[in-house]
């Protein structure tokens, strides 16, 4: 038996795969269980850190009941922002359904893909250099980024993102352009920010060596994938909405770049965990620089993984906004590109470098200790931090939610803020007040779509966060007040209590009005 054991034993350590593989699995089995079972009470198992969550969820039951992705039932929404993870978790979320286990399963397929990243991003990096120490060296750079065990036990789309990314662009560096181009479809279909690698391959490709007619071919290869899919999900949205992207962009995508570039670089450098910031401008710096020093036909493939994530970060600060205080909610859309970003970058500090350069390769080192230490330094807290996101969920938003579905009649309407849970559990109609899940609110000239919205719904139940009672004074006259409350201590400095408050109102007469008359006013018809 120990004979059979050690042949095993040696037949994973001769394989690139294999030995990466057992690798990841047990990093992601460490980050499951550390993540998991270190809590003090047990909502990371039974909830999730980020309220999305319980949307895509939501989605998912909407493909089983009505045959599309719907968000109140028997109504197509485009709500969502990743198609391929409604796919690809739905198998989790009817095992979960049945088991009465959902959040945990949904968990599990996250860190599946972690898995599947890490396997990747040490490809990635030893296809690169040659050499399997890099590949090692890559995962245990995703290791200590305490936001890769955010994500791996997030319960969305971003590992999927992550895996989808980094294997895409290990698809084209081995000269796989057709499935390197069907895995950046995928991408996109996963987060659609991922269409920066279809820009930055394709941008590498047409400036290579090599004769015209091969460098068309490549580039097809690479381009068609992507733009059939993203024809697919387009039609889709225009056909539910009549606008092309989802919900979401029309409803978030109004931020400065220049104003959450100043906010940005701050943070990254001195917040959370600022020793891991600098380390890591510190090494994406030293391989910027040691570019120079790649032999020519080889510097431009190095190059990618930079100019992908460049281009990345120049379209999340475009289009999202920078919330300093939760850390993960807006890491999670430029997450995706890091797995990859880090491989290349870990592989930039080959030593088999010209010696006068050699100055850079120990600065590259210095930044890889910060980065490293900084992360793990901050491990602990970040494990806190998740397992507090996730008691924040439930206490303000799973627990309302089952409340309402208890309390009050089956064919009451709400009008929310938190659109997720309120939605999954309360099994009511559901009033997105931000309108990411309500396309009329969404893309309503002048606040028409909310007006009639809540005009032609009447909600008698909002549920909102306290900071917004001026503003359901306005729409509704309030008859009673019912308040959830959480004490937050591991999001600042200081403890703060958040509450939701869910308000028996009235909606007021001046909001049906005003529907009227802008509808009057624009010649349409009222909205069903």
């Amino acid at each position: 038996m120990n004979r059979v054991f050690k042949k095993a034993l040696a037949y994973i350590y001769r394989s690139d795969t294999l030995f990466f593989s057992v690798v990841s699995l047990a990093a992601v089995a460490m980050i499951f269980v550390v993540t998991l079972y270190t809590g003090n009470t047990g909502a990371p198992f039974w909830d999730f850190p980020v309220d999305d969550a319980w949307i895509h969820l939501t989605y998912m039951r909407g493909i089983l009941r009505d045959g599309f992705p719907s968000y109140n039932p028997g109504v197509a929404e485009s709500g969502f922002s990743s198609p391929l993870w409604l796919i690809a978790a739905l198998p989790a979320y009817i095992t979960g359904n049945w088991l009465h286990a959902i959040p945990l399963w949904i968990k599990g397929t996250s860190a599946l893909f972690a898995i599947v990243t890490l396997i990747g991003a040490a490809r990635l990096a030893t296809i690169f250099t040659g050499r399997r120490i890099t590949g090692i060296a890559a995962i245990g750079l995703l290791l200590a980024w305490p936001l890769f065990w955010f994500s791996s036990m997030s319960g969305m789309e971003i590992t999927l993102a992550m895996a989808t990314i980094t294997f895409a662009v290990l698809e084209w560096k081995q000269t796989r352009y057709l499935q390197g181009g069907i895995l950046a479809a995928l991408a996109i279909l996963s987060r659609p920010e991922a269409v920066c690698i279809v820009f930055g391959m394709t941008l590498v490709q047409l400036f290579s060596p090599g004769s015209t007619p091969k460098k068309i071919v490549f580039t097809t290869q690479l381009v068609l994938p992507s733009l059939f899919s993203t024809i697919i999900w387009g039609t889709y949205n225009f056909w539910i909405t009549g606008h092309l992207l989802p919900n979401t962009f029309y409803v978030k995508s109004t931020f400065s770049l220049v104003h959450n570039t100043t906010l940005f670089i701050p943070h990254l450098l001195f917040g959370h965990t600022p020793a891991t910031g600098v380390g890591m401008v510190m090494l994406l710096t030293i391989a910027a620089i040691r570019l120079k020093y790649v032999p020519p036909h080889r510097r431009l493939s190095f190059a990618v993984p930079i100019l992908i994530s460049l281009l990345a970060l120049f379209a999340v600060l475009a289009t999202r906004p920078v919330l300093l205080h939760v850390s993960f909610y807006q890491t999670r859309y430029y997450a995706p590109f890091m797995p990859m970003l880090l491989a290349g970058a870990v592989a930039m500090l080959n030593p088999s470098f010209p010696r006068r350069f050699q100055f850079s390769s120990s600065l590259g080192e210095i930044g890889v200790l910060l980065f490293v230490i900084g992360g793990i330094i901050h491990l602990p807290s970040q494990v806190a931090s998740y397992q507090a996101h996730c008691e924040e969920i439930r206490a303000l938003h799973t627990v309302a939610a089952k409340y309402v579905q208890t309390q009050f009649p089956d064919d009451t309407a709400i009008a929310v803020e938190g659109a997720g849970a309120m939605s999954f559990f309360s099994g009511k109609t559901v009033i997105d007040l931000n309108g990411l899940n309500n396309y009329r609110i969404a893309h309503g000239q002048g606040g028409e779509g909310l007006f009639c919205q809540l005009a032609n719904h009447h909600p008698s139940l909002v549920a909102v966060p306290s900071t917004w009672h001026r503003s359901v004074e306005q729409l509704f006259h309030i008859r009673s007040t019912l308040e959830f409350s959480y004490a937050q201590t591991h999001f600042s400095s200081a403890p703060t209590t958040r509450r939701l408050h869910i308000y028996r109102v009235s909606l007021r007469n001046w909001v049906t009005q005003r529907c009227r008359v802008m509808q009057t006013a624009a010649h349409q018809k009222p909205l069903l």
